[in-house]
C-alpha cells in the first residue's frame, strides 16, 4: 500500500526509513513522526525509544501505520519491538507480526536492541555495610 493512498485508511504516521522522507503536510492534520532506521543494520535503542513513545502516545486512538521503504525488515521490526516493549515475549511478537505480514525479516541483532531499549537496570544491590539502622531500638508495647 502506498503510504499517500493509505492517508485515508490511517490517523497517524512512523516512518521508520532513514532514506524515505516526507513533507509532514502530507499528512494534513495527522501525527507523523520520521524515525530514521537504516535498512539492514542494528537499530539503536533511542530510536526503538522514540518510535515506541509515538505509537504509546496514539495507539489508543488511532490507527498507526508504521513504514519503511519495502515494508519487509525495518516497520516489521520496529512493531516486533514494540509488542516486546509491553511484555510480550519474542518468539511470541515474531510470529504474531508473521501471521499479519508473512514477507518480512526481522533486522540484525533486534533482541539486543530490545534489551537494551527496554530493559531496566536491575536495583543496586543493598550493602549491609553500607545500611544502619535507627540508633535507638523501637520498644514494644505490651498490652
Amino acid at each position: 500500500m502506498d503510504v499517500q493512498c493509505a492517508h485515508e485508511h490511517f490517523d497517524a504516521f512512523l516512518n521508520v526509513a532513514s532514506e524515505v522522507g516526507f513533507d509532514p503536510s502530507v499528512f494534513g492534520e495527522k501525527p507523523y513522526l520520521k524515525v530514521a532506521i537504516d535498512d539492514m543494520k542494528p537499530i539503536p535503542a533511542f530510536r526503538l525509544m522514540e518510535a515506541a513513545e509515538f505509537i504509546d502516545q496514539y495507539i489508543n486512538t488511532k490507527r498507526i501505520l508504521v513504514f519503511c521503504d519495502g515494508g519487509v525488515g525495518r516497520s516489521p521490526s520496529v512493531v516486533i519491538a514494540y509488542l516486546c516493549s509491553k511484555g510480550m515475549r519474542f518468539g511470541q511478537a515474531v510470529e504474531f507480526m508473521a501471521m499479519r505480514k508473512p514477507y518480512m525479516s526481522i533486522l540484525p541483532d533486534l533482541i539486543e536492541s530490545i534489551k537494551k531499549a527496554f530493559t531496566r537496570p536491575p536495583a543496586p544491590l543493598l550493602r549491609l555495610d553500607t545500611f544502619a539502622l535507627p540508633s535507638k531500638p523501637t520498644e514494644s508495647v505490651v498490652v
